[in-house]
């Protein structure tokens, strides 16, 4: 692992941690007890036209969404 990736990971730590202070220290203080923290690949994808977004970390979770669809405007104003 290069240096850049050891400085992301000693970053994040210290972000989710709540070192580094702002909003995540706060919420850190609701936090009893951090018991470890694993780094792991996050697959990421965007539609070109933002129409959905899924993100997956392998053997752990999956999400997904789609951007709402809008009705044609005829059907709205009952035109149909």
């Amino acid at each position: 692992m290069g240096l850049d990736h050891e400085r992301q990971r000693e970053a994040l730590q210290m972000t989710f941690g709540g070192q580094a202070g702002g909003f995540p220290a706060q919420f850190a203080e609701f936090i009893g007890e951090v018991r470890g923290v694993e780094f792991v690949p996050i697959e990421f994808e965007v539609a070109d036209d933002l129409a959905y977004w899924r993100a997956e970390i392998p053997g752990k979770v999956v999400a997904s969404a789609g951007a709402p669809r809008v009705a044609p405007a005829s059907y709205l104003s009952g035109r149909c």
